[in-house]
């Protein structure tokens, strides 16, 4: 058994107090005198196990520390140094003071769709990255999401990593975590970044519903539940939760060609979702009243029974509402495409495409403020109008439609934002 390096030290770093153990060694917090910032140190002692698990041991460390030294992103865990001290593999990283997102599951909370939609991003932005530097990381789990006390969340673990373009291909091996691992993983197909797309999925299904998709009483049943069986939609443990069972059945298809091909397609296919369920849910409980009263709109049709909702046809490059102008309205598209635009140097640049479910125009909630952008219809498309000032109306009221919609207003305009801002900074065109 290894003994506790609590107090030593490794190489130049002091090792102040153990954080974790795992089947990869211990995880200690320990400083570094040099240039004076906490760091994270895994650890393997030479003493009580054998030479060739050692020798593994540091291998595993060199090569994690190879690969994820090729990651610079503000949501991956950063790699400092690896090497031995005396009879001690050990690896030195970013210290995230914080906890993982099982420990947060295990405490039994409960997540909003947005809440998991904020994890899901990071989570998502740094597997876009890492697949875009050819790394496979081959074990997302919410083990491996650390959360710091800012709210950053962090990709660690890459220990079984592997380069995409060499050995990532190769199969006849099961590495991972079979809860979340891909059914080609499984079998010890080749997998590539397709297998982290359905892991995040996972993790994504699992925070949602508060239950994995896979279940088994042991490890045979679990592994056949994965490879021959379809997870139950996350409909079926809540109504609401509806627009998210055409996107978990794709991101979770046995068949690799058959998922979303990238993280950010994965990301996109999440927000359409959550946008469409929290209006979807905002109407149909702002309608029971209505309906119950007797007041307005057709049947069948919830927005128009809210009374407060107007449908419009657009057709091809037809504009909704141009830039500079005041927002008085807020838009939610029903069907079709909507292209938002922005005028920069000169040129009219599309930085976003909203599809069915998203909501755009959520400005019209403040009073005199300009469009950021221009919005115009891509081919036909049908968008629900609501007034601003009957949502400023609403407000005092708390009507569920007006928390739907300013529930996806802070995440909108900080993306839109982010991009106006890059936009503005770099000038692409």
């Amino acid at each position: 058994m290894s003994e506790d390096l609590a107090g030593s030290k490794i190489g130049r770093y002091e090792v102040v107090s153990e954080i974790g153990r795992g089947t990869a060694g211990v995880v200690y917090k320990a400083y570094d005198s040099i240039i004076n910032r906490s760091i994270a140190i895994k650890a393997v002692q030479r003493g009580g196990i054998d030479e060739s698990e050692y020798a593994q041991a540091l291998g595993r460390f060199k090569r994690e520390a190879q690969i994820a030294g090729r990651l610079n992103h503000p949501n991956v865990v950063s790699i400092f140094d690896f090497g031995e001290h005396g009879d001690v593999a050990f690896m030195a990283m970013e210290f995230v003071e914080g906890r993982t997102v099982k420990d947060l599951i295990g405490k039994g909370e409960k997540f909003t769709p947005e809440q998991v939609l904020v994890i899901l991003d990071a989570l998502l932005a740094a597997l876009q990255y890492a697949h875009q530097k050819d790394v496979v990381h081959r074990d997302i789990k919410p083990a491996n999401v650390l959360m710091s006390a800012f709210g950053t969340l962090k990709l660690t673990d890459f220990g079984i990593a592997r380069i995409e373009s060499a050995d990532a291909t190769q199969g006849g091996e099961m590495l991972g975590t079979p809860f979340y691992m891909a059914p080609e993983q499984i079998v010890g197909k080749p997998v590539d970044r397709r297998a982290d797309i359905y892991s995040a999925a996972v993790v994504f299904y699992e925070l949602l519903t508060q239950k994995k998709p896979y279940r088994g009483k042991n490890l045979t049943e679990l592994m056949y539940a994965v490879i021959n069986t379809d997870a139950e939609p996350p409909s079926k443990v809540d109504p609401a939760w509806a627009a998210f069972d055409p996107v978990m059945r794709k991101a979770l298809h046995k068949n690799p060609e058959r998922r979303y091909q990238s993280a950010a397609e994965l990301g996109q296919a999440l927000r359409r979702a959550a946008s469409g369920a929290a209006l979807g849910a905002g109407v149909a409980e702002a309608a029971a009243p209505a309906a119950r009263e007797g007041q307005g709109g057709a049947p069948g049709d919830p927005l128009a029974s809210v009374g407060a909702v107007e449908k419009r046809t657009y057709y091809d490059k037809d504009m909704i509402f141009e830039e500079g102008t005041h927002g008085r309205e807020a838009f939610f598209v029903v069907e079709g495409l909507v292209d938002i635009v922005k005028q920069v140097e000169g040129q009219k640049v599309t930085i976003a495409c909203l599809g069915p479910g998203e909501v755009f125009g959520e400005m019209a909630l403040l009073d005199n403020t300009f469009r950021m952008a221009s919005a115009q219809a891509r081919g036909v498309a049908t968008l629900a109008v609501i007034e601003g000032q009957i949502l400023r109306d609403r407000v005092g009221r708390a009507d569920p439609i007006v928390r739907a919609l300013l529930g996806r207003t802070v995440s909108n305009l900080r993306q839109l934002t982010d991009k106006v801002l890059l936009l503005e900074r770099h000038g692409k065109k």
